[in-house]
């Protein structure tokens, strides 16, 4: 993606130069993707350089289901609706932006949802029957997708919180000292670093083991980076927690 290239009403003449040049292109799909005419445009102009130029275009499905973009269905024929009342004097834009999203949706790509079914299936592989297993036998499953313990054979589920103060502060200094122990010279910077990591296990780890046999000066500049430059390991554990996988 070139962010140098100005995104508006009108799809601009620089990207559709960019499109023209490009050998693939991936189209991610969102709930809200129907909703501009923007993207819609691009996407008819990707599909003109597919069939003409003979381009590659791969399909992304983020939560939303391909019959839907297929067949202008949910959210999508939300976003239809009302493009049909701002565009009703232009049919064939309508026209165009519907065959492309017809077409596209045929296209094998990836879908979102296939995790879920992926993981769904590894977990019935792995506990299909409780025959398996003998009397007294604790079955754990860590997950952040909730629709996993929904089996009626799961007993109970326990929803993990962030870890409190201390608790956090001697994971951390195990990773970044390799012992539980806090020196005063570095305790005001542990608790900048226990702030940034939001009491998140992994985090935790993550920036400790970045941090360890590190002197003071260079914690200070670490931690001062991050406030403009995010450490992208920590970054994406938080963003992961937060969004789930």
């Amino acid at each position: 993606m070139d962010y140098n290239l100005r995104r508006g009403e009108q799809i601009s003449p620089e990207l559709l130069t960019a499109i023209e040049n490009s050998r693939i292109s991936i189209i991610v799909f969102s709930e809200n993707y129907a909703s501009s005419s923007w993207c819609l445009d691009e996407l008819a102009k990707i599909l003109d350089c597919v069939n003409v130029l003979g381009h590659k275009a791969l399909p992304v499905f983020y939560k939303v289901d391909p019959s839907h973009v297929k067949r202008q269905e949910g959210c999508y024929g939300e976003a239809f609706a009302k493009h049909e009342q701002i565009y009703r004097e232009n049919k064939e834009k309508l026209l165009k932006w519907k065959a492309a999203l017809t077409e596209v949706a045929t296209i094998s790509g990836w879908d979102s949802r296939d995790r879920h079914r992926n993981q769904q299936e590894q977990l019935e592989g792995l506990v299909g029957n409780r025959d398996w297993f003998g009397p007294g036998s604790r079955i754990i499953i860590t997950t952040r997708d909730q629709h996993l313990l929904t089996y009626p054979e799961v007993n109970g589920t326990y929803e993990a919180t962030e870890l409190e103060n201390g608790e956090a502060l001697e994971l951390f200094c195990w990773h970044a000292f390799r012992h539980k122990d806090v020196s005063e010279d570095f305790r005001q910077l542990c608790d900048h670093a226990l702030d940034y990591t939001r009491g998140l296990p992994l985090a935790l780890k993550v920036l400790g083991s970045s941090l360890c046999t590190k002197s003071k000066c260079e914690w200070e500049s670490e931690l001062a980076k991050l406030k403009q430059f995010p450490n992208q390991k920590v970054q994406y554990v938080l963003k992961t927690s937060l969004e789930g996988p």
